[in-house]
């Protein structure tokens, strides 16, 4: 059996997903190379600034917003909790209890706003206006449904 090489050229230079998650990996890692020097990763500090936002949060909302399976939230989470970055908050079911930040918590968030920045601008830099804010457009499209 022949496999159409061609096609095959076609999808690679053309498949959306394959793009997405290769601007993701490239855009990822700039941010994780600012953030590692608090010992975090892009995916803690997305979850640490939702926890910061809204004072207190539920696993579950922090899996619907950030569109994130429960069990990638439940192991960011435990490092959190190991790290005393976050604490339950006290409730009928400890397994799906709200989270709040730690006064430890709300340092590190300071620090990680700040490499945030930092991350921020080189990746607008590589990316430039119009790229940014095409894939700004997008997420706020994608996250209406």
């Amino acid at each position: 059996m022949r496999i159409d090489k061609n096609k095959l050229g076609y999808i690679y230079q053309n498949c959306l997903s394959l793009s997405a998650r290769r601007i993701n990996r490239i855009v990822s890692k700039i941010s994780d190379n600012h953030l590692r020097p608090l010992g975090l990763k892009g995916s803690q500090t997305n979850i640490l600034f939702l926890i910061a936002y809204a004072d207190a949060v539920y696993p579950k909302t922090i899996s619907n917003i950030l569109h994130l399976e429960a069990s990638t939230v439940s192991r960011n989470v435990k490092i959190m909790l190991d790290n005393g970055w976050v604490e339950i908050i006290p409730d009928e079911d400890q397994r799906t209890a709200p989270l709040q930040l730690t006064s430890e918590g709300k340092k590190l968030v300071k620090k990680a706003m700040k490499a945030w920045d930092k991350a921020q601008h080189e990746i607008s830099d590589l990316l430039g206006p119009e790229a940014v804010k095409c894939i700004n457009q997008l997420d706020g499209k994608l996250n209406q449904t």
